[in-house]
């Protein structure tokens, strides 16, 4: 079959598909752990990129690095709780330092995986 520029998928291509393959793991693993981030969103992330005839690579390292992306509350991760305990952090202060962190390593790799794999 055909190979897809990523536009049927996503008006963005590539980086479109990219930083939905990395968006949604990092919310779960804000909630979950990371392990079951990936684990969820390794599958879909496959399935996408053999649909589209394109190397899941990309899509699964994005994956990967959106499920370490666990910054922004205290449960996401066991260090974060003991930090927040020993350093007297409040919910919100993961919020307001995690998520700037989160949105920047975001950008990042939606920017840098498909211009390394598909450039």
């Amino acid at each position: 079959g055909a190979r897809h520029d990523g536009s049927t998928v996503s008006p963005h291509g590539y980086r479109g598909l990219t930083a939905s393959a990395f968006s949604l793991p990092w919310r779960s693993a804000n909630v979950v752990s990371n392990n079951a981030a990936a684990v969820i969103g390794t599958p879909v992330a496959i399935s996408i990129a053999n649909t589209l005839q394109l190397s899941p690579e990309p899509f699964v390292l994005a994956v990967l690095f959106g499920a370490n992306m666990s910054y922004a509350t205290p449960m996401a991760y066991q260090t974060n709780l003991l930090v927040m305990s020993a350093g007297n952090y409040k919910f919100w202060d993961f919020m307001r330092v995690g998520l700037p962190l989160i949105l920047i390593m975001w950008l990042a790799y939606s920017w840098i995986l498909p211009a390394f794999y598909y450039s």
